[in-house]
């Protein structure tokens, strides 16, 4: 290896680079090749469990095509689970730019349509509960089973104001009794809480992808300098210094908690996941204003080219989509070096007692998924401090 560098650079302290050139002509090795891997934080969701999030998801919306009160206590459950995990990744990592990856929002469109939906079929299918919504005549459920026109008869009821005519009134009066008993429906308490439940999941989904895209925007606006720590086993405790093939210098910082020397290189995968937050995030708010005017607008049963329209259509798919682009994304980055460092780098240690430095070169390979797991696992857990560590 060449490398043209200032004798008399002080990048490394006293170390001088002949000092460093003289034992880097005899190419040493330092072993067996060893994996680099983020640190804390630094690591995509790693795609086994983007695997099982998106098979629940596309299990629970085919559940919900075909009859959507049975998909209302996995829908409520998928919610639930992944705004603790958002919340959790929020007060772990601070939302610092260079942690991106864990506090990413942008798998959490298939639960909010979701919660969304479940909201306004249950509106929809107790609306004699519910104040401001009056029931309709007797022949409305009839006209329900009947009625293919696109607007919804709940919305239209509404529309055409709060009192029936003097016809429609007598007729209610006649068979007042026979209307109470055919179409009046109770709701239960737990169906209420439902209610609930979904309609606040909905507004805090919302509320989290808000508050992610405002922070990927302030952190790619901040991240023309943000580097991030890339941590390896080679980068013992007498490593002062790595020289990558590109003749670049990064000095080694150790941590005794994690075991392994770390070492700091330009962010280039953070930068191109703040790219990808944004465009996600804005598609995804766009798709949740949409679905939430075509589900209160639309009737329970038109259907436009056979296909039943009263669906969170448009958060669905961005939703799929962002799942499918955060699990390729973890597939590539598990086999995969960082951007910034080369496959082959120069060690550079000091021999403390005889004051001398020593090079060997080692070759570095991808972080698999087991340095996904736990680079991620760090980021998610970090603010449980020593219940999740074990130390003080």
């Amino acid at each position: 290896m060449s490398c043209e560098y200032i004798a008399n650079s002080t990048t490394l302290g006293k170390l001088l680079w002949p000092d460093v050139a003289l034992t880097l002509a005899q190419n040493i090795s330092c072993g067996d090749p060893s994996s680099i891997r983020p640190d804390v934080g630094g690591s995509p969701t790693p795609w086994p469990l983007t695997l099982i999030s998106l098979f629940l998801h596309l299990h629970t919306i085919i559940v919900r095509i075909a009859k959507w009160e049975n998909a209302l206590a996995w829908s409520l459950v998928l919610a639930g689970f992944e705004i603790f995990v958002v919340l959790l990744a929020f007060i772990s990592s601070h939302l610092t730019p260079e942690k991106v990856m864990v506090w990413s929002t942008i798998v959490q469109a298939v639960s909010a349509g979701a919660a969304l939906q479940n909201f306004v079929l249950l509106v929809e299918e107790y609306r004699c509960c519910l104040p401001l919504i009056r029931c309709s005549g007797p022949d409305h459920i009839e006209t329900d089973e009947r009625d293919h026109r696109a607007l919804n008869p709940l919305l239209r009821d509404l529309l055409s104001g709060p009192y029936q005519s003097h016809s429609s009134t007598e007729s209610g009066m006649e068979t007042g009794g026979a209307h109470k008993e055919r179409h009046s429906k109770s709701i239960s308490a737990y169906k209420i809480s439902l209610m609930i439940a979904f309609i606040i999941l909905f507004f805090f989904i919302i509320a989290l992808q808000i508050r992610g895209l405002v922070a990927a925007l302030e952190g790619r606006r901040n991240s023309k300098n943000l580097e991030v720590s890339w941590c390896s086993p080679v980068f013992n405790t007498l490593s002062i210094a790595v020289l990558d093939g590109n003749c670049r210098f990064h000095l080694v910082q150790q941590s005794g908690k994690k075991g392994v020397g770390c070492i700091r290189i330009p962010a280039q995968e953070q930068k191109a996941m703040f790219v990808v937050i944004i465009v996600l995030q804005s598609l995804f708010l766009v798709a949740a204003v949409f679905d939430f005017f075509i589900l209160v607008a639309v009737s329970p049963r038109y259907r436009w080219k056979q296909v039943k329209m009263k669906m969170p259509w448009a958060t669905l798919f961005s939703g799929v989509l962002s799942l499918l682009a955060v699990l390729a994304f973890g597939i590539v980055e598990s086999f995969r070096l960082p951007s910034g460092i080369t496959g082959n780098v120069w060690i550079i240690m000091r021999v403390q007692p005889l004051d001398r430095v020593f090079v060997c070169m080692a070759t570095l390979t991808p972080a698999g998924l087991r340095g996904q797991l736990i680079s991620w696992l760090d980021g998610l857990f970090s603010s449980w401090g020593s219940a999740y560590y074990g130390i003080g």
